[in-house]
C-alpha cells in the first residue's frame, strides 16, 4: 500500500464526528451520559446467571423482555446502529460493550455507505477534507450533463 495514500486517510474519529452530525445522533460510553441519553444499551444478568444485553429507550419505562432484551450479541451492533440511524438521538453504551462489539468498526461501515452523500452535502467539511475523502473512497467528481 503507498504510505502517501495512508496518510493522508481521514482520522475514524472525525469520520464519527462527521456521521454523528449527518444522522443527528450519537453513541456515547460516558457512565454520566447514562441520565442524559435517550435509548441505553447495557449488560444484565437474569435470576438464574445468564448474561442478557438490554437496549432501551429511557423513556418507555420498564423494559419489555420481548422487545429489549437480547439473548445474543451478535446482532445487537444492527439494533444500535438503527437506532442510531432513524432515531436521531443519543445513545449510551457501556463501554465494555462498545468494545466488545466493535462498535466503531461498524460506524465506519455506516460512514462508508454514506460518504457520497456526506461529501455532496455536508457543509462543514473543508476543501482539504472533501479532497481527502474522495481520494480515499475513490469517489469521481460529478459534472453537469446538459
Amino acid at each position: 500500500m503507498d504510505k502517501n495514500i495512508e496518510y493522508n486517510k481521514m482520522e475514524d474519529k472525525r469520520k464519527i464526528e462527521l456521521l454523528n452530525e449527518w444522522f443527528e445522533s450519537e453513541i456515547s460510553t460516558k457512565e454520566n451520559d447514562v441520565f442524559n441519553c435517550d435509548y441505553s444499551c447495557y449488560e444484565e444478568c437474569t435470576a438464574d446467571g445468564y448474561e442478557v444485553f438490554v437496549l432501551k429507550s429511557d423513556k418507555s419505562g420498564p423494559v419489555s423482555v420481548n422487545e429489549e432484551v437480547y439473548y445474543y450479541d451478535h446482532s445487537l451492533h444492527e439494533a444500535i446502529l438503527e437506532v442510531y440511524e432513524y432515531r436521531r438521538t443519543t445513545i449510551y453504551v457501556d463501554y465494555y460493550l462498545y468494545e466488545h462489539l466493535d462498535l466503531e468498526s461498524h460506524l465506519i461501515g455506516l460512514f462508508e455507505e454514506y460518504v457520497e452523500e456526506i461529501v455532496d452535502n455536508d457543509d462543514s467539511l473543508t476543501t482539504e477534507e472533501v479532497n481527502e475523502l474522495k481520494e480515499e473512497y475513490g469517489i469521481e467528481e460529478r459534472t453537469e450533463s446538459a
